[in-house]
């Protein structure tokens, strides 16, 4: 049965026992100290957001709606042109919206 209080149902508790199980047998083979402290700062670094938003599975990361998601290249992808041409719209649009004197 789904328990939907709140509290994390039926589905949720297999997806985190599942993801645990998955991470522990990915890293069986650390050898490094070092290696081994990173995937539990890791593995810390993600109940604390699970925490935090209250949800166990993991954020999306945020790509900026201005810039192309798989490209390193996070300019601005519009030109001078465009962003002229879009502030002499907006001044015209004002314009019309501009309170007249009386006559």
């Amino acid at each position: 049965m789904c328990n939907d209080s709140g509290e994390g149902g039926y589905d949720e508790q297999a997806w985190i026992r599942a993801e645990a199980r998955r991470r522990f047998e990915e890293n069986r083979s650390l050898a490094p100290a070092s290696a081994i402290e990173e995937a539990v700062r890791q593995g810390h670094n993600q109940v604390d957001v699970a925490l935090h938003y209250k949800i166990c599975y993991p954020r999306p990361q945020y790509v900026d709606p201005c810039t192309l998601g798989g490209e390193s290249n996070f300019q601005r992808q519009s030109s001078r042109a465009n962003t002229k041409l879009g502030r002499l719209h907006k001044s015209k649009v004002q314009r019309q919206f501009q309170p007249r004197g009386r006559s």
